[in-house]
């Protein structure tokens, strides 16, 4: 029965009914609720049964809306339901009208338009932060978020307007956690600018993301790899100029540069990015992961294989004016050149082949750790990179990881003598 113990300002005792006699002789109920906030509160009813409905359901109300539930004064009360009945002719409510007012308080800053409060915000964490971070903040795509938000200034934007944002475009939910961090940030320094008064997804308003399962982990096998590889040497992509429109026509071996980092050094993409060509020694074999590129702040060393270093080379041969290991307009590119060689679509899906050959070929957990970037501690090799079964099914074996370090230029292209061949035997 100890419904408000927890209440040091109402103690149980003295919430109780009692009867009292009045000089009158007149007999009636006292419901006592003791003192609330330095105020004593009793009400008086002609029954015991009125007096102990009112304490019970009086009780309710303070354990879960608190003292204002009963110092709340006939006045306010009144002025409640009033506003309450206005509010809902035009469809809105006390916590609409509330957050509106938040909002648009005159003590706030004026506001610039939406654009120019996310470039205030990426000025300020670039002065704050390093590079590396800022350009990860900018991965989820602000751009997509200005789209979104389009016609919008920072003080209308609702949890709704976030939540969709976020779940946009079927993305990862790891994009997803992306995506609400970038906005949370966004949205925390218009408060500290003063642009809005509240957070509309701060504390129980915020953006709840499943945990989801990851599944199995799964890899590429070089039979995909092969199809990769040759339709990067020979393949082009149809684009278009940006300042004219004209018709142009880029090739996919621009991509060998990012293909030999990621598939046979399994670099991120975001280490990819930001790794200068400098670099990469192809002569001494060696590609250097500074702490300013690697996502764990920790440089390593890179032991170029043989067939690492011979599609560098070839990349450099090939694409010679190319300043980064990424090529321009990576997305568009990029998926082009993954359907047109039937690759289906896996996260991380380059990595995991690195990772899953590597070890089936040299059962060394240690030396695979240094070389993606992992701690010696950690389980993340074999919870989320090494894979045990490829996309199509196949077991991923011994053999097959050697005919996947085996994928030469020479080999995924065929040598001059087989293509010479191969023609004769066309015409004959």
């Amino acid at each position: 029965r100890d419904i408000l113990g927890f209440y040091p300002f109402c103690p149980q005792s003295l919430i109780k009914s009692r009867k009292r006699r009045y000089p009158s002789g007149i007999t009636k109920w006292l419901a006592d609720l003791g003192h609330v906030e330095g105020k004593r509160v009793m009400a008086v009813f002609e029954t015991r049964e009125g007096a102990e409905n009112y304490l019970r359901q009086t009780k309710l109300n303070l354990k879960q809306q608190g003292t204002e539930s009963v110092t709340l004064l006939p006045a306010d009360r009144i002025l409640y339901a009033t506003w309450k009945d206005r509010l809902a002719e035009v469809g809105a409510s006390i916590d609409d009208a509330g957050a509106f007012y938040l909002r648009h308080h005159r003590s706030l800053m004026p506001a610039p338009n939406f654009t120019e409060i996310v470039r205030e915000f990426m000025a300020e964490q670039t002065r704050l932060n390093s590079a590396k971070y800022v350009d990860d903040l900018q991965r989820p795509n602000l751009q997509s978020l200005l789209i979104a938000m389009e016609g919008k200034e920072i003080g209308d934007i609702r949890r709704e307007d976030v939540q969709r944002w976020v779940i946009a475009g079927e993305c990862s939910l790891s994009h997803q956690r992306n995506k609400r961090a970038t906005v949370s940030g966004l949205l925390k320094y218009a408060c500290s600018a003063r642009y809005i008064s509240i957070n509309p997804i701060a504390g129980d308003n915020g953006i709840k993301i499943a945990k989801g399962s990851k599944g199995e982990v799964l890899s590429y096998g070089p039979k995909e790899m092969r199809r990769l590889l040759k339709t990067a040497l020979t393949g082009s992509h149809s684009g278009r100029v940006p300042k004219t429109r004209e018709p142009l026509l880029l090739r996919h071996d621009a991509f060998l540069g990012y293909l030999s980092a990621a598939l046979f050094c399994g670099l991120r993409p975001e280490e990819i990015k930001r790794t200068p060509l400098s670099s990469i020694d192809t002569a001494g074999r060696t590609l250097v992961v500074s702490a300013r590129v690697s996502k764990t702040n920790k440089p390593r060393v890179i032991e170029l294989s043989r067939v690492a270093t011979a599609w560098f080379r070839l990349w450099r041969c090939r694409a010679p004016h190319e300043a980064s290991l990424i090529p321009t307009t990576f997305r568009g590119r990029w998926d082009s050149l993954r359907n047109e060689a039937g690759l289906p679509e896996l996260h991380d899906g380059l990595r995991h082949t690195f990772a899953t050959m590597h070890y089936a070929l040299h059962q060394n957990t240690s030396q695979l750790k240094a070389l993606m970037g992992h701690e010696e501690s950690e389980d993340t090799l074999f919870k989320h990179y090494r894979a045990v079964r490829t996309v199509s099914g196949e077991t991923v074996t011994k053999k097959m990881a050697q005919e996947f370090w085996s994928l030469m230029p020479t080999v995924v292209r065929g040598t001059r003598k087989a293509r010479v061949s191969k023609a004769t035997a066309t015409q004959s």
